[in-house]
């Protein structure tokens, strides 16, 4: 039984359909650590047939994992319940593929952030993106630390510095001095007593759906975790993530005055630019870090994977980054 035959299975059992076909099954480049995969699943049930368009996010059997997809799907629920727009969390398994996955559905848009920061046909929304997207993360950090949320990482600052300076001293091609002084820095200056709260972890452009119309979706959950929610804010301004319009400081496409101000309207917590500043050097070490274990899955891996040596190129950006931030301080 092929991928698709099994996928098909799978989702009649869920569904307890009748029959389920499997069409135009398509493998998409993107995202850094997981495989994702667009389908659409007809659903026979009962004398009545529907199409479903679906998205399904897949480990790969070598790579690195910061979280399980039972968890990224659980977190993915926790977001859709709380009215964070994003994809609806459909199944789940460990078991009834190759490799653990879940399925959610398919929500229509765009990611690309060089479409999305250079088309005409997004000029109309794009002056507002800024606010909207702070208040979106607003919300996010007023999730509710339940219970079920027990499984996301509450690590220290110092954990989180040694845990990805651990990763890159394991997977290096050659030195740096840049990660060395950035890990040293981060080490002697660690905000004191931060609030914690839910966060994304990884809010950028790339995990972010448009269409026309503005804000769609917010995607890839997989490194949810609970720290200062300032981290977020660092993320989505790394330089990193404005691709070619760095003179953009959210995202390549607007004003942090603008993103500050949805922020804090809808309930988000004071602004700490110093602390933002922080998290963006610890986020530039982390992202320097994935890109370096990247390349190294794709030099010792059978079949090197080409989209792990495109990420793998990329720790260089991080390295200039980290040389002006550090030069700021």
């Amino acid at each position: 039984m092929d991928f698709a035959q099994t996928l098909a299975e799978r989702i009649r059992e869920w569904e307890e359909a009748d029959s389920v076909e499997i069409r135009d099954l398509e493998r998409v480049t993107t995202g850094a650590s997981r495989q994702t995969w667009l389908f659409t699943a007809v659903i026979r049930k009962a004398g009545s047939t529907r199409e479903q368009a679906m998205v399904l996010r897949k480990d790969p059997k070598v790579g690195l994992s910061y979280s399980s997809r039972a968890e990224e799907f659980a977190v993915l629920r926790k977001a859709f319940e709380h009215g964070i727009p994003v994809p609806r969390p459909l199944y789940q398994s460990d078991t009834a593929l190759d490799t653990p996955f879940f399925i959610m559905e398919r929500v229509f848009g765009e990611t690309y952030p060089k479409r999305l920061l250079n088309d005409e046909r997004y000029a109309a929304t794009r002056d507002r993106w800024a606010y909207d997207l702070g208040r979106i993360l607003a919300r996010i950090h007023r999730i509710p630390l339940t219970e079920d949320l027990a499984f996301l990482k509450r690590a220290s600052v110092l954990e989180q510095i040694e845990r990805n300076e651990s990763v890159w001293r394991a997977t290096k091609l050659n030195d740096s001095p840049v990660l060395e002084f950035a890990f040293r820095y981060l080490k002697t200056h660690i905000p004191p007593n931060p609030p914690t709260c839910f966060l994304h972890a990884d809010f950028r452009m790339g995990n972010i759906l448009f269409d026309e119309s503005g804000v769609k979706a917010i995607l890839d959950w997989e490194l949810a975790q609970t720290g200062d929610p300032m981290y977020d804010i660092a993320v989505i301004c790394m330089k990193s993530w404005r691709f070619d319009k760095p003179e953009n400081r959210v995202g390549g496409f607007g004003k942090e005055e603008d993103f500050f101000r949805g922020y804090e309207e809808a309930g988000g917590f004071p602004i700490d630019r110093d602390r933002i500043r922080y998290w963006e050097i610890l986020a530039n070490c982390f992202w320097a870090t994935v890109t370096v274990a990247q390349s190294r899955f794709f030099l010792e891996a059978p079949r090197g994977d080409l989209e792990y040596a495109k990420l793998g190129r990329r720790t260089s950006e991080c390295e200039v980054e980290l040389v002006d931030l550090l030069r700021a301080c």
